[in-house]
């Protein structure tokens, strides 16, 4: 191996050719050099190990995916209470944008269908709209509670009976 003698600044100022003053200013550089790739490495790790935080339509998703029950006095239209209708009420909501129901009356509440989310100006910060083309808002949705509003207009005949502002008060269990 052969050693070329660089001048190197020593402390007093003095410039000095000697193998070792070589030696030392090629160590100092190598140890920049792996602390930078070790620096480097340690980024990559921790970049890679992070997750993308969720979205708002995700925490929100997760937030109303469960099955949710009627409370006591959880049904109204136009402001009056209509339990025995729809007595034993739940939907239970997925992830997947998907919802069932258990006496939901159709076409107040089909047995299942699809919805999509729409950005809204409530706490939540969306409305499901559902298959049919019903917009429902939602309120409060927490670990243990949900309010569920929408209008619902019924075609012509007997069944427009069943028109007006349906409030469904839930609760998960």
């Amino acid at each position: 191996m052969i050693i070329l003698a660089i001048p190197c600044l020593h402390a007093a100022g003095r410039y000095s050719g000697t193998p070792a003053c070589y030696l030392d200013q090629n160590c100092r550089h190598m140890k920049k050099i792996i602390l930078l790739r070790y620096s480097l490495l340690i980024a990559a790790a921790l970049l890679a190990a992070c997750e993308d935080e969720p979205t708002a339509e995700e925490k929100f998703i997760a937030a109303i995916s469960r099955k949710w029950t009627a409370t006591a006095t959880g049904v109204t239209l136009d402001g009056v209470a209509v339990n025995g209708v729809f007595r034993n009420f739940s939907v239970t909501f997925t992830d997947q944008k998907t919802y069932t129901t258990t006496t939901g009356n159709a076409p107040i509440w089909a047995a299942s269908g699809k919805f999509t989310l729409k950005p809204a100006s409530n706490a939540a910060g969306f409305s499901l709209v559902r298959e049919d083309g019903v917009e429902v808002t939602v309120e409060r949705p927490t670990d243990a509670k949900l309010i569920l509003k929408f209008q619902y207009v019924g075609k012509p005949g007997r069944a427009s009976s069943v028109s007006g502002r349906y409030v469904f008060d839930l609760e998960s269990k």
